[in-house]
């Protein structure tokens, strides 16, 4: 008798389910796509998907639009135009202290940013213990620390904070700073002097904060998993989080936020948004504490596509741009990231599927769009782990089209990677810089595995035979109450038969032939007759 045996690998999907009774989705108009950035970590300026980040953080964007972003990984600030345009404004990428002119300053571990009416940036200089200011014209200076992880208050020089990881401004240029591991939110005026703002025994590591117009103070409470607000009074309430780490969108007694240090920022209508890591999502509260989830599908990767199905690695931070789309900082993949509002326009490219096919010893990639608009290039990203990817080429696109167009990609080094499976993605690129990523297709190079055990019945040999190697093989002969008569580990050939002897004292009746591969998998159970 002859059985076969498949490794049932099938072709990895993606699939979302959205918990209604807990997830809220504000708009499926909403897109999310690469505006700036690739996923290797790098240190290069340049347009959009050309340039490189490593690790952005904190974001903040000015009046007419321009986005600043904490690099964290290089230690520098890099600013983005409306048009994607990257460019270093302070710091050189070496890890240090140093005020001055632009790419001469240094910082040590740069977290948050923020950015007054004056176009003036603030950094929380998280090594240094710092809160450094740049002036529109690039010269840095330190404007609050004195370089000791501590607690004091008093004028900027003698201040001291704790690992700051937070800032924000008001309209009267008071700066505010979440002081991590003082647990408190501290103030600093124009001219430099520290006071503590908030605190006391009412935090537990303060992580980020934002100021709206009218002054309230909204403070990220990490490890009580809420979000709070201190109105210009210093009363101080909880906006949205039940204190206990999870995933729930609702009202802002009932709603639960993830474990991960959660950032925070507000817009003109004092709407609250929420970068929130642990689960993946970004999350807006509105004025009255009603939470809802903008983007995200709790799926931990990198997906541009509607809203609901994206995909994050860790979101760090939000800021509104003032058209209304939202930028986003994906620390993890080293991307920003653009959610369109809803209003926004369409996709750059609908895929309508994408196949990956082993054949002849190549991997054989086609897909097909339904439109296509402003399309550029079609980058093919190939990975051995599903979640490190490198480019391996490119296909041209149609630019602009509304009927159905089909391409293809073969990978001819697909058999000499020496992986058991490979994961393909593509990336659309238009002609402004802006990208989009499909979904994931996985191509299995595991040969079909076919297990031959003769004959059958049996008197006093079994013959094994398989059509595949399988290494460290446990092959046992079992009986129907499931005790052991034979039991080895073997390395099976591709083509190599194995006897197995029966003695002749087994009594007559049903065994079992049990083939177990290095892995644990089951890959063969054959039934047998003992004459």
């Amino acid at each position: 008798m002859v059985t076969n045996y498949t490794n049932n690998r099938q072709k990895l999907k993606l699939i979302v389910t959205l918990f209604f009774s807990c997830v809220t989705f504000v708009s499926e108009a909403q897109t999310l796509v690469t505006f700036a950035g690739k996923a290797t970590a790098g240190f290069k300026d340049s347009t959009g998907i050309y340039a490189e980040f490593n690790g952005p953080n904190g974001i903040a964007i000015d009046k007419v639009g321009n986005i600043f972003i904490t690099d964290q990984g290089n230690n520098c600030i890099r600013k983005i135009t409306p048009d994607s345009v990257v460019t270093t404004v302070a710091g050189n990428g070496i890890a240090g202290f140093a005020d001055g002119p632009g790419t001469t300053a240094e910082f040590n571990v740069p977290t948050r940013i923020a950015v007054d009416a004056n176009d003036n940036l603030y950094v929380a200089d998280e090594g240094n213990q710092r809160i450094r200011k740049i002036t529109s014209k690039g010269v840095v200076s330190t404007l609050a620390g004195n370089g000791i992880a501590g607690y004091a208050d008093g004028p900027g020089a003698n201040a001291e904070f704790s690992y700051p990881d937070g800032v924000a401004v008001d309209t009267s240029g008071n700066v505010y700073v979440a002081d991590q591991l003082n647990n408190l939110v501290r103030k600093i005026t124009p001219g430099g002097v520290v006071s503590t703002y908030a605190g006391n025994g009412a935090f537990d590591h303060t992580v980020s904060l934002a100021v709206d117009l009218k002054g309230n103070v909204y403070v990220s409470d990490w490890l009580h998993y809420r979000i709070c607000k201190i109105t210009p009074d210093g009363i101080i309430s909880t906006l949205a989080g039940n204190g206990v780490a999870g995933f729930r969108d609702g009202p802002g007694a009932n709603a639960e936020f993830g474990n991960g240090a959660m950032r925070v920022s507000v817009d003109t209508s004092r709407n609250v948004y929420v970068a929130d890591p642990g689960n993946f999502r970004l999350r807006k509260i509105t004025p009255g504490g009603v939470v809802s989830t903008l983007a995200g599908s709790g799926i931990k990767g990198y997906l541009d596509t509607l809203a609901m199905y994206s995909q994050f690695s860790n979101i760090t931070g939000a800021a509104i741009a003032p058209d209304g789309n939202i930028f986003i900082t994906d620390f993890s993949n080293n991307v920003i990231r653009e959610l369109t509002s809803a209003s926004g326009g369409p996709l750059p490219v609908t895929f309508l599927n994408f196949t990956a096919e082993f054949k002849n010893n190549d991997g054989l990639l086609s897909w097909q769009t339904a439109t296509e608009e402003n399309s550029n290039y079609f980058n093919i990203e190939r990975s051995s782990d599903g979640s490190h990817f490198n480019i391996i080429g490119s296909v041209p696109a149609s630019g602009n089209s509304s009927i159905t167009k089909s391409y293809n990609y073969t990978d001819v080094k697909a058999a000499t990677l020496n992986a058991s499976a490979l994961y393909y993605r593509l990336q659309e690129v238009d002609k402004d810089g802006k990208s989009i990523t499909s979904k994931i297709q996985l191509l299995n190079l595991i040969k079909k595995l076919s297990i031959t055990v003769t004959p059958n019945p049996v008197i006093d040999f079994i013959n094994i035979t398989s059509s595949a190697d399988v290494k460290n093989a446990r092959i046992s002969l079992i009986d129907i109450s499931g005790k052991k008569y034979y039991a080895r580990v073997q390395n099976l050939f591709a083509g190599m038969r194995l006897q197995i002897p029966v003695s002749k004292n087994y009594a007559v009746g049903t065994y079992f032939v049990q083939i177990i591969d290095a892995s644990g998998k089951t890959i063969c159970v054959q039934e047998i007759i003992k004459n």
